[in-house]
């Protein structure tokens, strides 16, 4: 009985927590849906408690029965007089705080050995998955120098820590998992996905939460490397829902049917990937590789709704396409300035470059290049945040084109007096469509600003790409150039190291290292095209780019 209960409230618990969301934002018609099978649900978990009144007698009350039928009583009021505001709050206020407490003393009663789904489990993922099932059945742990432990939570669902010999950490919530999983699937949640393609299974509670909104209308497929994890899962949580809607388990220790998978994905395949099963993977190469994929998928995703709304703005607001400065490009040496910290040691010399050459100059560094008098060509912005805009300000008159990425800060386009460029990236589905009937070339971003203004500068065939200021790495214990932003550093705490062109080690970010990396590709690519182009790396500083040629800034003006 007590198991029974336990996960009876578990289901409840679900049930409510999914009411209450959909009173939230008015989605009544959904509340009408759940409310039918909430009731029969708690009504009988209701009846059960009254039987077992060892547990929940107090002093010769079965108050805990008492309660409850209390609370059903004001919340069928609530729901008869279609107040869906007091059906949420007395659900949130009261009843939840009850099914945690209830949680409680039911482990207390039976020790903690209350979940153990591996036998259902495994029956579900024979129909499911039989291959999988028979490598579970039929593996060994191996030596491993991990633990796997479970914990139990407030809310009765099992979370997992996993210690290895230098660290510990969660994989799921301490609280209430599987509401964190339904928070994290809503922020993904598209209504015209044809697919969900999830990376880590944790306890499957992610999974679970796709699969409880969108039941067999799309294909769920989860990539797991561990295979301790998916026993630990099989054993702990409740994975029957989810198999037999068909979600598929792959176990995947290498993630090459992952990366496999994603290379051929849709704009309505949506990816969704686990952070802690990340921070799992043995693999630091493989590890560092799928961390930089998160990174920029979440990049892209945190500022979607401020891209969408630059871009609309910004087709209207460019007055011309990067495609149409090609002819001042082509065969002449480009001179790309970054906002890195070692410009401050050869700024002066571009008052003496040759006049055929050409200025790109990221937006950070500008009023620095404006300020000391030297003739920029080219400003390129790419960030979407309005803050970005700070660098621009207070020089809206000034004449110098500006390069604008569809999805960057609108204001520039809208307030500038300078002619003004729209750029459309690669990989922005409303910017590939734009240019293709429009057109025009796209671009690739490469997640920077130095980026982009590169593979422009490579596009329209440059004699040669001069860079400067692309430290990617703080060098001397600074962040970027004087003047452009925050400017010194003294925690190195989630920095890693990186080997600078004098062959010394320096700290830097694992954004920026994505950025040295995508570099080294594009140079690649360019010399696998044949494009007869010469690369050098004047920073005089940072971080070592195979594929350029370190030399000073001197040198290079003089040729």
């Amino acid at each position: 009985m007590i198991k029974k209960i336990y996960r009876a409230n578990l289901s409840v618990l679900v049930i409510t927590q999914d009411i209450i969301s959909s009173c939230r934002v008015q989605n009544y018609n959904r509340v009408a849906r759940l409310f039918k099978e909430w009731t029969t649900s708690i009504s009988a978990l209701a009846t059960d408690i009254a039987a077992c009144g060892d547990i929940f007698n107090q002093d010769g009350n079965n108050t805990f029965s008492n309660q409850l039928m209390l609370m059903i009583s004001d919340v069928l009021k609530a729901q008869e007089h279609e107040d869906y505001i007091l059906i949420a709050d007395v659900l949130e206020v009261n009843l939840i705080p009850f099914i945690y407490t209830m949680q409680s003393v039911l482990r207390e009663a039976a020790n903690n050995t209350l979940l153990n789904f591996y036998e259902e489990n495994i029956e579900a993922l024979k129909l499911n998955n039989n291959e999988l099932a028979d490598l579970v059945e039929n593996s060994n742990d191996g030596k491993s120098n991990k633990s796997y432990i479970i914990e139990s939570t407030e809310s009765g669902f099992n979370t997992l820590k996993i210690e290895t010999d230098s660290e510990s950490f969660y994989m799921e919530g301490n609280i209430d998992p599987f509401k964190d999983a339904i928070a994290l699937f809503d922020s993904y949640y598209d209504v015209n996905a044809d697919s969900y393609i999830v990376l880590g299974l944790g306890l499957g509670y992610t999974a679970n939460a796709i699969a409880k909104k969108v039941t067999n209308a799309v294909s769920i497929t989860v990539y797991e490397p561990d295979i301790n994890v998916i026993k630990t899962a099989l054993k702990n949580a409740n994975l029957i829902y989810m198999l037999r809607c068909g979600c598929s388990i792959v176990y995947d220790p290498t993630l090459s049917k992952f990366a496999n998978h994603i290379s051929k994905k849709s704009d309505k395949d949506i990816l969704i990937m686990h952070h802690p099963s990340i921070r799992n993977i043995d693999d630091d190469i493989l590890k560092d590789k799928i961390e930089s994929l998160f990174v920029q998928d979440a990049s892209i995703r945190n500022q979607m709704f401020d891209m969408l709304t630059n871009f609309k703005s910004n087709i209207k607001n460019c007055n011309h396409y990067v495609d149409e400065i090609k002819d001042n490009i082509k065969g002449k040496d480009v001179y790309l300035v970054a906002a890195g910290p070692s410009l401050d040691k050869n700024i002066e010399y571009l008052k003496n470059k040759p006049d055929n050459s050409v200025i790109f100059a990221v937006g950070r560094v500008y009023r620095k290049l404006y300020k000391a008098g030297i003739d920029v060509d080219y400003v390129v912005f790419l960030d979407s945040a309005e803050r970005i805009y700070g660098q621009y300000s207070g020089l809206e008159e000034v004449k110098t084109p500006l390069l604008i990425a569809s999805t960057a800060c609108r204001k520039f386009a809208i307030n500038s007096m300078a002619d003004k460029y729209l750029i459309c990236q690669k990989g922005m589905a409303e910017a590939e469509t734009y240019a293709y009937s429009k057109g025009y070339n796209t671009y690739s971003t490469g997640g920077s600003v130095s980026t982009i203004a590169f593979d422009i500068a490579v596009s329209f065939n440059a004699k040669r790409i001069i860079a400067l200021g692309l430290d990617l790495a703080y060098a001397d214990n600074k962040t970027h150039t004087s003047g452009a932003y925050s400017n010194s550093f003294t925690d190195t705490k989630g920095l890693i190291k990186t080997k600078g062109i004098n062959e010394e080690d320096l700290y830097t970010t694992k954004a920026m290292d994505m950025y040295r990396i995508w570099f080294e590709e594009r140079i690649n690519k360019a010399k696998s095209d044949n494009a007869n182009i010469e690369f050098i790396n004047a920073t005089e500083g940072g971080a070592l780019i195979n594929g350029m040629k370190n030399m000073s800034l001197c040198d290079a003006i003089k040729g």
